[in-house]
């Protein structure tokens, strides 16, 4: 397999070609326990595609775009993300390459993809719509 890895082989025989966008070092840079916590596989992931034999620099070629987006690097004092800030950063994100990279247009974003690893959906979100449901019933 010539040195390959064998999941980059694969992604090889399948003729995928991936292309990365741009990224928030920023976020990286000020926190470096980002890609130390337990949330960190966005990073590993961005890292692997940035290496990866299926990765293009060419977005005319590309069959899936990767946007990393860093939702976990948001780190509180004792090293743990915060998640509740997830949602508007997607939003605003996927906004933002909507309006300013014309890939996302092509198909309302359906070959795009994001890595969100914590657990914000099941935890927390639910939590929020009864919340805000149980106040509309005190409304009513």
């Amino acid at each position: 397999m010539y040195g390959y890895s064998l999941h980059a082989w694969i992604l090889m025989c399948v003729d995928l070609d991936v292309y990365c966008s741009k990224y928030n070092k920023e976020w990286l840079e000020k926190d470096p326990r980002c890609l130390t916590h337990m949330f960190a596989a966005e990073e590993f992931v961005h890292e692997f595609l940035l290496t990866s034999p299926v990765r293009t620099h060419n977005p005319e070629e590309a069959d899936w775009f990767y946007t990393p987006v860093y939702t976990t690097c948001d780190l509180m004092p004792n090293g743990l993300p915060l998640p509740f800030k997830s949602p508007r950063i997607m939003r605003s994100v996927i906004s933002y390459i909507s309006i300013h990279w014309p890939y996302w247009n092509r198909t309302e974003g359906a070959d795009h993809f994001f890595v969100v690893p914590h657990d914000f959906g099941a935890c927390f979100h639910y939590q929020v719509l009864v919340i805000l449901h149980l106040r509309d019933l005190e409304d009513t």
